[in-house]
Parts: structure tokens; sequence; C-alpha cells
């Protein structure tokens, strides 16, 4: 069996990031009483990082000045992004205002629930961070999916 290239280990490693996060978020709705660890709000700086650069990747790819450049990770992040979108917002996926309305409401609500207490956090913005996450995490399995046939296809024999 080859070695897993770095591109692949990123996959695994967001596809991971999404699922845990948008598992974090169900759990965190559905229980009034439950209390985030440390280690569940390092997953959601983590995950506040990456939207930090899904947004500077959506205004660079909006031909807006962003806060810094994109790397080619927030540009891959943010591909991954968009075609989230595509299955459950339509007008976001559409529309770059929308869309940067939305990723900037997942981040808040990310920082949310780090910094605030529960119910200062709008319900529907944690439901549409949940979908977001979950549909990123479906993102990335079917990619690695789509790569680990294409690699079983052309391995020799």
């Amino acid at each position: 069996m080859s070695s897993m290239t770095p591109e692949i280990g990123s996959i695994f490693r967001y596809g991971f990031l999404a699922s845990s996060v948008s598992r974090l978020i169900a759990i965190y709705r559905s229980q009034p009483t439950y209390r985030l660890s440390m280690e569940n709000r390092d997953l959601l700086k983590r995950a506040g990082l990456y939207m930090d650069d899904i947004l500077n990747s959506q205004q660079l790819v909006s031909g807006l000045q962003g806060q810094r450049t994109p790397s080619a990770h927030g540009l891959k992040a943010f591909k991954h992004a968009l075609n989230s979108l595509q299955g459950f917002s339509t007008e976001a996926f559409n529309s770059s205002v929308k869309r940067k309305e939305m990723f900037e409401g997942i981040r808040s609500v990310l920082q949310g629930m780090v910094d605030k207490q529960k119910t200062e956090l709008d319900p529907e913005e944690l439901n549409v961070a949940n979908i977001f996450f979950g549909a990123m995490a479906n993102q990335y399995l079917n990619e690695a999916q789509h790569r680990f046939r294409s690699q079983s296809f052309s391995r020799p024999k």
C-alpha cells in the first residue's frame, strides 16, 4: 500500500474537523446543560481559523481586498464550502454578498460558542452552522472516496 499524500492527509484532517464540529454543534443545540470542554473549545477555535481561511478566499474570489492573501489550503477550503452551499442554500451559492454573510455568521457562531452563554446564540444560526459543517464533512468524504477509487484503478498490477 502506498503512503498517503499530503493532499489526502488534508482531506482527512479537514473532513474530520468538519464532522467533529457538526456533531459538537448538534450536541450543543440539543442538550440545554451541555458545557464545552477545553478540547471542544480548541476544536471550535480551529474551525474558526478554517472559516477565516474561507472568508479570505471569498474576498479574493469576489474581487475584494482581504485581510491577508489566501493560502492554497484556503482556496481549496473555499471550493469545498461553495460546493457544500450548493446543496442547501441556493441564495448564498449564487450571491457573493449572501455567501459572505453566511460564512461570517457561521464564524460568529463558532466564536459565540467559545465565548458566550448558550442563551445568547440564535438557534437558527446554530442550525445553519450545523448543516454547513455536515455538508462540508460530506464534501471531504466524497473527495476521499473519489481519490481512493481513482488511485485503485491507476495502480500498476
